[in-house]
């Protein structure tokens, strides 16, 4: 099956899909693929879906462009 994803996203969701299972296996952070956090955060795809550190890199960026939008 030759299924091209149309953007990073597609991926996430996907990857998303994946890890949801609850069968033993670790959650993964979605930037970084690390298994280790001592805290999962909110991204793009819902809640616990990036570690600590990619999660609080993410929310900055969020931040940064709501910022830049409303010129606060």
């Amino acid at each position: 099956m030759d299924h091209k994803l149309n953007n990073k996203y597609d991926k996430l969701k996907i990857l998303s899909k994946i890890c949801s299972f609850k069968l033993n296996t670790k959650k993964v952070c979605f930037f970084c693929n690390t298994f280790k956090s001592p805290m999962w955060r909110n991204g793009p795809l819902g809640q616990n879906t990036l570690c600590n550190a990619c999660g609080l890199r993410y929310t900055r960026i969020q931040k940064n462009n709501i910022e830049a939008v409303f010129k606060i």
